[in-house]
């Protein structure tokens, strides 16, 4: 008999669209469903991608809001309904804020996913806030509480958010699932021509995360400012906007590079997005991969790089060691100043064994299939 799961997601997420994929496609054990939150909005080609990879959409539900109690009760109405009507056996919450807290009004049995700043980040805050807002935070903690205690298992996406989820909740034993990347990309590592025209004969540097506050592009762009002029002549610097972003912060960066471009002649390019072959031959042909946030689960973006063997810089994140040790250069302050120095240092002299140490841990613990088999492996049980 199929197993019924209902995800609670953002299905426009690449990363969201990976774990119920794996599972869709699978059409002989699984029928899978996603719900999602109305404030998230789904072009007519984001529908037409879920519905050829087997992923049955149905009518969002109104954001969780304690000030707007008709539509959340509403919601909780909705969503229990559509797991009667459709047998779900199973429902899984990717990502958990804000969907975690639907968790508290179904009955079914329920996974909550933590993949970074949910619980690095935006949990530990509601617990700080002071005043009036401080009480109703502290209220809406509780509720997040109570959902994962309520869970029947609790994964993460790196050791640290395991120990961080045993900490805020006392949850006893969260198992560490990572998103994971298709190993297999031989048959685009090496296609130049999804890269961009003005890309074909002239060197690249790739900043692959997306233009939110807590990626730190801006300490990207700052950094730019500080290379030795050849950098800035002989190299291009390749941005990814995202289909959804900080719609101010960007036009800040925006703003930055173009100054930039007329006085000093920075040679910059903002992508909106890409698919995952380009991607992959973005991190292939790229003399330097860069990622600077602020907080992070294991991110795919490492991982990709890591399996296209291309020069990687990240933050000083507590990143899991079993991947990222000796992997690739780590920047051990946020400043553009430390961050142009160690971009000039990565592009003259970046070992070759870090190269090959970081693509066989990718291969060993950052492989999609095995971490999904995991996940298979806790819906079996």
């Amino acid at each position: 008999m199929k197993k019924r799961i209902l995800y609670i997601c953002a299905p426009n997420s690449i990363h969201d669209i990976k774990w119920m994929s794996y599972f869709s496609v699978q059409q002989d054990k699984y029928e899978v469903f996603a719900i999602y939150e109305n404030s998230i909005k789904l072009s007519n080609e984001d529908k037409e991608m879920l519905d050829k990879l087997g992923i049955k959409l149905l009518e969002p539900i109104h954001p969780f809001s304690v000030s707007s109690p008709i539509k959340t009760f509403t919601s909780i109405f909705h969503l229990r309904k559509v797991i009667k009507v459709n047998g779900i056996d199973l429902v899984h919450i990717l990502f958990a804020t804000p969907h975690a807290l639907w968790g508290n009004f179904i009955d079914t049995p329920f996974i909550i996913t933590s993949r970074g700043s949910d619980v690095l980040m935006t949990l530990p805050k509601l617990k700080q806030e002071k005043g009036l807002k401080g009480i109703y935070f502290k209220a809406l903690y509780k509720l997040f509480e109570r959902a994962f205690k309520k869970a029947k298992v609790v994964t993460a996406t790196s050791q640290k958010q395991s120990t961080m989820i045993k900490q805020l909740f006392n949850v006893a034993n969260p198992i560490t699932i990572r998103t994971g990347i298709d190993i297999h990309y031989d048959e685009v590592l090496s296609r130049p021509e999804y890269l961009d025209s003005s890309l074909q004969n002239r060197k690249f540097i790739f900043f692959p995360r997306f233009m939110f506050p807590w990626y730190n592009t801006m300490l990207q762009v700052d950094a730019l400012q500080f290379l030795p002029l050849e950098i800035i002549r002989d190299y291009s610097f390749i941005f990814i906007r995202g289909k959804q972003f900080d719609t101010p912060y960007f036009g800040e960066i925006e703003s930055k590079l173009k100054k930039m471009s007329k006085e000093k002649n920075v040679q910059y390019l903002i992508i909106d997005y890409l698919t995952q072959k380009e991607l992959m031959s973005y991190y292939t042909h790229t003399s330097l991969t860069v990622m600077t946030p602020l907080t992070d689960g294991t991110p795919n973006s490492a991982l990709e790089a890591m399996v296209a063997k291309s020069p990687l810089i990240i933050p000083n994140l507590d990143y899991d060691a079993e991947l990222f040790k000796d992997t690739c250069f780590i920047l051990d302050e946020n400043s553009p100043e430390k961050l142009a120095l160690l971009i000039d240092e990565a592009l003259k002299y970046y070992p070759a064994y870090m190269l090959e140490k970081a693509y066989k841990n990718a291969t060993l613990f950052g492989n999609r299939a095995v971490e999904m088999n995991k996940l298979a492996t806790t819906y079996k049980n």
